[in-house]
């Protein structure tokens, strides 16, 4: 308002029309011709700040905005452009910062809605919510409040909540396609497929060519398990749209749970485009190693993703080896001692300490695609390819003597990491309860020993009634040690966690306990793996019903006993 009713200088009014009309490079001129006269106000360095952001020049745009709030502090305008600006950069905690200084200048419906916005994108939901409901409070049918929050209510794992907010979208305007892809959300995530897929054919139909719903249509079908349909759809999707790397890494996803492991990989190398996927960066200059003989050049073989991730692709690091080079290995502190296991290695080295000079590099998971890794057959399965700590493992040995029947480890919860949204997300749904084990409870000569570590180690204090449960964990130090006491036992139940590949990569029997959506690396209907030869897979027939999977467990485990 205040820049509606100020009158400009002659000049400033010609560049305040080119603006208008899309000229934004004369209009840039004139304005800094008048911050070259000493006669640009906050409102001048505003507009300047609006077009260099247009134009690309983030930095110059937030340097206006800076200069603009020096002249005039008091101005709401600035500090929601400066956002607007953070935003777009991706600074989300400085977005926040400048949309809450407009707010408290002057809490207009726009700078209160972008607030929500950046909350939710910065992993804020609880206090995007409250922004929201103060808007709605006032506007109770503003729409762009309710998507947003809708989406903070999916990202707080409120699904029905969220899912009650865009159906009421939809009523009032039932042509959304916002509120449809923001349903389709909700639903997938609160385990509803079904429905998801029907609110995503919706969007696509209302908006031909948009292409949120039609990746979102594919990662349905995934999580349905009907792959080749989702395959079809992702191919459409980079059809669409042939450089989105997300795009490219969810096609990437299905055709590996498909097995399909030469076009797999090489999409997976996309994931180099996508920031969230991408794999963390290393201080390397030296080329990427693309499978040629190494011929006695020093190659550093790096991790990325989680601890199982790591784990699973280490096995690479020998057949590297073996192509004429010195490798070694950069990892996270927990895996360093256990990888120094691996045979034919360098060196195994802390990724967060300084990295000495080598001559190529790789990224781990990159690994069976140099290595020309094109079927599910050709996975080296040498095992075991890990080995735990003699005195480790001789000291587990002495404890576990004392302990009759048959030595089961177990493990039922990944790490909830509740900062990560998708990593969150599958953690749900992939993890137990101590007490959903109960079917296990009362088997003769059958002992139970705790490998579960973090923060729901804690229920092997209340294990369920008859289910004597042994926990030496708060004597672990590493995964080395954990190592060593698996080197013990007999076998291993485990939810889709880290133990996993540690115990098939030690070549002990393992028996996972699946979510419905499985991971893509364990394939689509099997009950072995060609990663693991001693991994046997009990899948979920249905989203989160474990109670048929630990009965079908319970009965292998007293057929396998009786053997």
């Amino acid at each position: 308002m205040q820049d509606a009713i100020r009158q400009d200088p002659p000049d400033l009014a010609r560049a305040m029309t080119l603006q208008r009309a899309g000229d934004l490079a004369g209009a840039l001129a004139l304005y800094r011709q008048a911050v070259e006269r000493g006669s640009a106000d906050e409102i001048t360095y505003n507009r300047m700040g609006n077009i260099l952001r247009d134009l690309g020049s983030a930095e110059e745009s937030i340097a206006a905005f800076q200069q603009a709030i020096r002249i005039r502090p008091g101005l709401a305008l600035t500090y929601s452009n400066l956002g607007n600006t953070y935003y777009g950069l991706g600074r989300l905690e400085e977005a926040i910062g400048a949309y809450r200084a407009a707010a408290a200048l002057q809490p207009g419906l726009r700078v209160l809605n972008n607030l929500a916005a950046a909350l939710i994108d910065h992993e804020k939901p609880a206090d995007a919510v409250e922004i929201c409901r103060l808007i709605l409070a006032v506007h109770p049918d503003h729409q762009p409040a309710k998507n947003n929050m809708g989406v903070a209510l999916t990202n707080l794992y409120r699904f029905e909540d969220s899912a009650l907010v865009f159906e009421g979208i939809l009523k009032d305007d039932p042509r959304s396609v916002e509120a449809l892809c923001n349903l389709g959300t909700a639903q997938i995530e609160g385990g509803k497929p079904e429905l998801a897929m029907a609110s995503f054919r919706r969007a696509m139909a209302l908006k031909p060519g948009y292409l949120e719903p039609v990746v979102n249509l594919g990662n349905a079908l995934r999580y349905s398990g009907r792959l080749a349909e989702a395959a079809d759809v992702l191919r459409q999707a980079i059809a669409m749209d042939p450089d989105n790397g997300e795009t490219h890494v969810h096609y990437a996803l299905d055709l590996l749970h498909q097995g399909l492991y030469e076009e797999g990989w090489r999409e997976y190398e996309w994931r180099w485009k996508v920031p969230k996927l991408r794999p963390r960066p290393v201080a390397v200059y030296e080329p990427q190693w693309g499978g040629e003989p190494l011929q006695g050049r020093t190659l550093l073989l790096y991790a990325e993703q989680g601890l199982g991730d790591v784990l699973q692709f280490a096995r690479f690091a020998p057949l590297i080896a073996e192509r004429g080079g010195r490798v070694s290995v950069a990892a996270y502190k927990p895996l360093l001692e256990i990888l120094k296991t691996l045979p034919g290695l360098d060196a195994v080295l802390d990724i967060a300490a300084p990295l000495p000079a080598f001559d190529a590099y790789l990224p781990m998971m990159s690994a069976p695609y140099a290595l020309g890794i094109t079927t599910p057959d050709a996975i080296p399965a040498r095992i075991p390819y890990l080995s735990p700590r003699s005195g480790s493992a001789k000291k587990w040995r002495r404890r576990l003597k004392a302990v009759r029947g048959t030595k089961v480890g177990l493990v039922w919860s990944g790490e909830p990491r509740p900062y990560e949204r998708r990593a969150h997300l599958i953690d749900r749904r992939r993890s137990m309860r101590l007490e959903q084990f109960a079917p296990l409870a009362g088997m003769p000569e059958v002992a139970f020993v705790s490998l579960q570590k973090g923060i729901n180690a804690a229920q092997a204090k209340c294990p369920p009634p008859g289910l004597a449960l042994i926990d030496w964990m708060d004597e672990i130090e590493d995964l080395a040690d954990t190592a060593g006491l698996i080197a013990g036992l007999d076998l291993v139940i485990s939810v889709d966690t880290s133990i996993v590949h540690l115990t098939g990569a030690l070549g002990k029997p393992v028996w996972m306990l699946s979510r419905y959506d499985a991971c893509w690396r364990w394939l689509a209907g099997r009950e072995n793996s060609p990663w693991y030869p001693t991994l046997k897979i009990f899948r979920q027939p249905a989203p989160e019903d474990w109670a048929s999977v630990m009965a079908r467990v319970a009965q292998t485990l007293a057929a396998h006993c009786r053997v």
